[in-house]
C-alpha cells in the first residue's frame, strides 16, 4: 500500500526546494522579503532625517530669535548716539549717558575727542547691523530650505487621500431607522460623493431581518472617516444584539481618485429603503383603507384594527400613512407571552409609533399614553369597551401636528390630548400604559416640562 501524501503546510518556506521551478520561487521569495527590508530600512532612514531636519531647525529659530534681540538692542544704542551728538555741550551733563552708551569719556577730554569716539562708536554699531542682517537672511533662508525638506518628507512617509470607508453591518434591516441615522451622521462627518447607503436586497425583493446594510463613503482626511466609523459604533450600541460591522478592521483606507459633493441629510430617500415584510423588533402591520377589509398578517384581523387602531381609519393609506403595532412594553424586556398579549400593543401610524419608541434624533420617547384611573370603561353590545386615552407629547408644536391622526380626539392642554378607542381588556390595557407612563416620566421629566408645567 502507497504511503499517505502528508497535506501540504499553508506556511510560505524561503528555503528552495528541489527542482528548477521550486528554486526560482524560493529565490522569487527571498528577493520579496529583501524588497521589504529594504523599504523598511528607506523608512527608518526617513524618519531618523526628518528628526534631524526638525532638531536643526529649532536651533535655527533660537539663533534667529538672539540675533532679532541684539539687532534691536544695536538699534536703540545707535539711536541714544544719535541723540546725544546735539546735546554734548557742556559734557559732563551728558557723561553719563554716554558710558551707558558704550562710548568712554575721561575728564580731559574735549567735545571733538568724544564726538570721535562717538563716531567711532557709530561706525562699529553699523556694521555689526550689516552683518547681523546678512546673518538674519542667512538663517531665513536655511529655515525655508527646512521647511521645503520637512513637506518632502512628509509627502513620502503618508499616504495620500482622499479616504474610502467601506462597511457591511449585518442584519442591518432589523433595526428601525438605521440608514436614516447613518445618512445624518454622514453629514455631520462630513462624508462626500461617490457613496451609497443602500441594503443589500436580491432582486429588489422585500427586505427581512437578515439583510445586511452596505454604507460605502469617500471622506477628505482619514480623520473625518475615522470618526464616521465611531459614530457608526454608537448608534448600534443602542440596537440590542447588534453584531460588528464586517470589515471594521481594514474599514478606512486612501483612494486614488478626487471625491464628489458633499453628501447631506437632505440627500436621504425613505422611497430607496424596500418595504419590509417582518422588522425583529416591530411587526409592521397592512396598510388599511376603506377599500380594504382584509389584513396581510394572522396576528390581527381588520376588525381588530378598525376597532384598536388610534388612527382614524381614513387617514390610512392616504398620504403613506400605515397602521404599525407598537409594544406597550418594550419588546426586547418582554416574556414570549406578553409579546402575543393583545392588551400590550397600540395601533399607532409610522410617525407617532416612531416617537413612542424614542427613535427620534436623541433616542428618547417623545409621546407617551396612559389611562386615567378616575375615568370609567362604558360597554359596547360586542363585548367591548370603550377606554379613554391620554396622550402626552414633549413638544407641544410635534403634538399639534402628530395628534391630527387620532380618532374621536380632543385637546386637553398644551401638549395633552385625550383619544377615545375601544378595547377588549381595558384594565390589563391600563397597566401596560401606565406603567411605561410612569417609567417614561420619571426618567425623561424634563423633556415633558410643558405637560408637567402647564397641564
Amino acid at each position: 500500500m502507497a504511503p499517505k501524501k502528508k497535506p501540504a503546510s499553508k506556511r510560505t518556506s524561503l528555503s528552495p526546494r528541489s527542482g528548477s521551478s521550486d528554486g526560482s520561487a524560493a529565490v522569487t521569495r527571498i528577493q520579496a522579503v529583501q524588497s521589504i527590508e529594504e523599504v523598511k530600512a528607506k523608512e527608518t532612514e526617513l524618519t531618523n532625517e526628518k528628526k534631524k531636519l526638525t532638531e536643526e531647525k529649532a536651533g535655527l529659530t533660537k539663533e534667529k530669535a538672539d540675533l532679532t534681540k541684539e539687532k534691536a538692542d544695536l538699534t536703540k544704542k545707535e539711536a541714544d548716539l544719535l541723540d546725544l551728538v546735539g546735546r554734548l555741550n557742556p559734557l559732563s551733563a551728558v557723561k553719563s549717558e554716554l558710558l551707558r552708551a558704550g562710548v568712554a569719556v575721561y575728564s580731559n577730554d574735549t567735545i571733538t575727542t568724544v564726538e570721535s569716539r562717538i563716531a567711532t562708536k557709530l561706525a562699529t554699531n553699523q556694521q555689526r547691523s550689516t552683518e547681523l542682517a546678512r546673518q538674519f537672511d542667512v538663517v531665513g533662508q536655511l529655515l525655508i530650505k527646512n521647511a521645503e525638506q520637512l513637506a518632502r518628507l512628509t509627502a513620502v512617509s503618508q499616504p495620500q487621500g482622499p479616504w474610502e470607508l467601506n462597511l457591511l453591518i449585518p442584519k442591518g434591516a432589523s433595526k428601525m431607522h438605521l440608514r436614516q441615522k447613518v445618512f445624518r451622521t454622514a453629514e455631520f462627518s462630513e462624508a462626500y460623493h461617490p457613496a451609497e447607503i443602500i441594503y443589500d436586497v436580491p432582486d429588489g425583493h422585500a427586505i427581512m431581518g437578515t439583510s445586511p446594510l452596505r454604507i460605502y463613503l469617500h471622506f477628505k482626511t482619514e480623520a473625518s472617516a475615522q470618526m464616521m466609523v465611531t459614530r457608526i459604533l454608537e448608534i448600534l450600541r443602542k440596537y440590542p444584539a447588534s453584531e460588528l460591522p464586517l470589515g471594521l478592521e481594514n474599514a478606512v483606507r486612501p483612494v486614488a481618485r478626487t471625491v464628489g459633493k458633499r453628501l447631506y441629510f437632505q440627500d436621504y430617500d425613505p422611497a430607496d429603503t424596500p418595504s419590509r415584510d417582518q422588522w425583529d423588533c416591530d411587526m409592521s402591520l397592512t396598510t388599511l383603507t376603506t377599500n380594504s377589509t382584509a389584513a396581510y398578517t394572522t396576528k390581527l384581523s381588520a376588525e381588530d384594527i378598525k376597532r384598536e387602531s388610534l388612527v382614524e381609519p381614513t387617514f390610512l393609506g392616504f398620504g403613506g400613512v400605515k397602521a404599525e403595532w407598537a409594544h406597550i412594553k418594550e419588546a426586547r424586556y418582554c416574556e414570549p407571552a406578553e409579546k402575543e398579549d393583545s392588551s400590550n400593543r397600540l395601533i399607532l401610524d409610522s410617525n407617532n409609533h416612531q416617537l413612542f419608541d424614542g427613535r427620534g434624533g436623541d433616542d428618547e420617547p417623545s409621546l407617551t399614553f396612559f389611562v386615567d384611573g378616575t375615568l370609567s370603561f362604558s360597554p359596547q353590545d360586542d363585548g367591548s369597551f370603550k377606554v379613554p386615552l391620554d396622550a402626552v407629547y414633549s413638544n407641544p408644536a410635534v403634538g399639534q401636528w402628530s395628534s391630527s391622526v387620532f380618532r374621536n380626539c380632543t385637546k386637553v392642554g398644551q401638549s395633552h390630548y385625550r383619544i377615545e378607542i375601544t378595547h377588549l381588556q381595558p384594565v390589563s390595557l391600563r397597566k401596560y400604559l401606565n406603567q411605561r407612563h410612569n417609567k417614561v416620566m420619571s426618567q425623561n421629566s424634563s423633556r415633558f416640562a410643558p405637560y408637567l408645567q402647564m397641564d
